[in-house]
């Protein structure tokens, strides 16, 4: 059915070019539009769960009830303590006038002689600094929303700067803000680089510069397409999802390569014959391909972890409409053009390292070494997927260390002011427990002095609501940006009561979610992938070859990380499944020339050296993103597209000859 559609899709191209372009023209058309509307991206923790997790229902539920936790801080920094209140006083006034801002809060409600008889501090704060919590009106932390009032808080603080003056601002939303910043000005320029760079590698490698050229109009035109239905399904990117522009890019330009060593040899000019013969010669490991890594794709997108569906749904689709792309408007574009244009004749290289039995064992006792040492290692740290020099990292960093305040903080709530306190007793009592911000205890001392007038309506607001329900935030002593810490914390205070939330509980869904997800999307990718691959090739033992690649690329990335002592992240770690499909395009291209002549052979492996080059290119500059979790993912997947193509070019051969070969002998 797939072949059928790109095969009419060929011939209509070949038939009626001007027609098909006028068709992508007025496509592209209404594609620039939908992009000027603006594409959301969504970087909160919120948007990668499942909104009916529990977790999930509460932490939302508390932040309609009380105002959103995550809070933006607001650091005044000066040596002068005066100056210091003084600067605040008029930072919160200047503050409370944006409507975006529910309220503002960096003082102590008591009197002066209430604060003398408790041993208490006005303020919120530590030596030399003091601290404004600013608690936004959108109650889910929308990055969309929170980014302009950022931008506007940042304003109102810079006029307040001076000499003896600094002002930062710290927090999860300006972590997030930094993530958006990220997506929306590196990755595109990063995009930029890798594309000059495989377009001056293909230029090098074929002499052809109007030839490639259309291909890369071509991919553009794709990841155009692919972008615009995006704002569709699912109508916006998170921080995965963001890379599916280098995915689509990166495998996209393999279909070019392919197409060009399709060419027999002897042909120098392109016609409606040639181009016709060459592409049908093609399409049925193309097409095996594309809905082989694609299906891997569509896999992750059922899974519960929204991160990794909305990743898997975005790029299945990029890929498929990146073929269609090169079956449609790539030969029409060809045939519209009015110059003759040559085929380029791609350079075949011929190594004797392909042929020697030797190097070939070499390599599969290498691969089944490092499966051997393969450890699967997940770091669940989100300060640790920040840029090394982020400034809020360092202030969140510091503000958990004096005690003043915490992004990681749990949230309970419970019925009743003597519920509220026993409570908050029991928590004070646990050694890993550091403070407990209630209201309860206030209110209580400022009904017995008979002044809860002191009571401010916005303090009150964020610790009680009408129906006399009180909210504990409990800040730990301990580091529960550490994953595992976190875990051990979570098990007790859940002990304690059932409804407790925060951000180390969403951290843990996150965590569990991501690795559930990555297991269940990799044995289904596996059992789909072979029975795809016995569709295309009739032959159990020729279907386990060109698997084989991919289990030993999968568990050998695994090894190499292990080795260097590298972990996963929630990122990082979706390179797994998606090196399954791309060792498995190679897989499918050197089995199917294994039936074929020795020559044919030769262009296959040359064709899968420059397009396994071409990935690489693609993916390693995200490596030079100041995003540790972004950069992660891309050198993960160099390293795997590497490993795939030595397994691919040396493992298969092998393993033809062993179980193939012999069994017809």
């Amino acid at each position: 059915m797939f072949q059928k559609t790109l095969t009419k899709a060929l011939f209509l191209s070949l038939k009626a070019p001007k027609l098909v372009l006028l068709a992508y023209s007025f496509l592209l058309l209404c594609c620039f539009y939908i992009l000027a509307l603006g594409l959301t991206i969504k970087s909160s923790n919120l948007d990668l769960l499942p909104t009916n997790a529990p977790a999930v229902k509460k932490f939302e539920d508390l932040a309609k009830q009380y105002g959103t936790p995550n809070s933006i801080v607001v650091i005044v920094e000066s040596k002068s303590e005066k100056l210091r209140v003084n600067i605040s006083v008029q930072v919160e006034q200047a503050l409370l006038k944006l409507k975006s801002i529910g309220a503002v809060v960096y003082k102590s409600p008591l009197s002066e002689e209430m604060l003398l008889e408790n041993d208490m501090k006005r303020y919120f704060a530590a030596e030399n600094y003091q601290i404004l919590l600013v608690q936004p009106n959108d109650t889910r932390s929308n990055v969309d929303q929170l980014i302009p009032l950022i931008y506007k808080i940042q304003k109102v603080v810079d006029h307040f700067k001076t000499k003896e003056i600094s002002i930062h601002l710290a927090g999860l939303p300006i972590l997030a803000k930094d993530d958006q910043e990220t997506v929306l000005t590196e990755l595109p320029l990063l995009g930029l680089f890798s594309l000059i760079l495989i377009a001056l590698f293909m230029f090098s490698v074929l002499k052809n510069y109007r030839f490639v050229a259309y291909g890369f109009i071509a991919l553009i035109v794709s990841c155009t397409l692919s972008l615009s239905f995006t704002y569709f399904i699912p109508g916006h990117l998170n921080l995965l999802s963001s890379t599916f522009l280098a995915i689509s890019f990166g495998l996209n330009v393999d279909y070019l390569i392919h197409f060009i060593y399709s060419f027999e040899e002897g042909i120098e000019w392109i016609d409606e014959k040639s181009l016709k013969e060459s592409l049908l010669k093609v399409l049925p490991s193309m097409s095996s391909s594309c809905l082989s890594t694609a299906g891997v794709f569509f896999t992750i997108a059922f899974t519960e972890f929204k991160g990794f569906a909305e990743l898997g749904l975005t790029a299945g689709c990029a890929l498929i409409v990146g073929l269609f792309v090169f079956y449609s408007f790539f030969p029409a574009l060809l045939m519209f053009s009015k110059a003759k244009i040559k085929t380029s004749q791609a350079k075949n290289l011929h190594l004797d390292v392909f042929g020697s039995k030797k190097y070939a064992l070499f390599t599969l006792l290498l691969s089944l070494g490092l499966c051997f040492v393969a450890k699967f290692q997940f770091e669940g740290n989100y300060l640790n997927l920040q840029p090394i020099q982020s400034e809020a990292v360092a202030w969140e960093k510091k503000l958990n260390a004096d005690g003043l305040y915490s992004s990681n903080t749990y949230l309970m709530e419970i019925q009743g002011a003597e519920q509220a306190y026993e409570l908050s007793e029991k928590l004070r009592s646990l050694p890993e427990v550091e403070r407990v911000q209630s209201i309860v205890e206030l209110e209580s001392y400022l009904e017995s002095e008979d002044r809860l007038d002191l009571l401010d309506s916005q303090l009150k607001k964020k610790f009680k609501s009408g129906d006399d329900h009180y909210l504990l935030y409990i800040l730990s002593s301990l580091d529960l940006w550490d994953d595992k810490t976190a875990q051990k914390l979570n098990i007790k205070l859940q002990k304690l009561h059932d409804s407790v939330t925060g951000l180390p509980i969403l951290a843990e869904l996150v965590t569990e979610l991501s690795v559930k997800s990555l297991r269940e999307s990799f044995y289904a990718s596996l059992v789909l992938l072979f029975f795809l691959l016995l569709m295309r090739f009739k032959n159990i033992r020729l279907s386990l070859i060109a698997l084989s690649p991919s289990i030993l690329t999968s568990f050998g990335l695994l090894g190499v990380l292990s080795l260097c002592s590298y972990s996963l992240n929630s990122i990082s770690m979706i390179a797994l499944p998606l090196i399954l499909g791309l060792a498995l395009d190679d897989g499918i291209y050197l089995c199917h020339a294994m039936t074929q002549s020795k020559q044919e052979q030769v262009r296959t492996r040359s064709a899968v050296i420059f397009t396994s080059i071409t990935t690489i290119l693609s993916f390693s500059c995200l490596i030079f993103t100041d995003h540790r979790g972004i950069a992660s993912f891309g050198l993960n997947i160099s390293i795997g597209v590497f490993l795939a193509m030595v397994y691919s070019l040396m493992i298969i051969p092998l393993l033809y000859q062993l179980c193939v070969k012999q069994s017809k002998s």
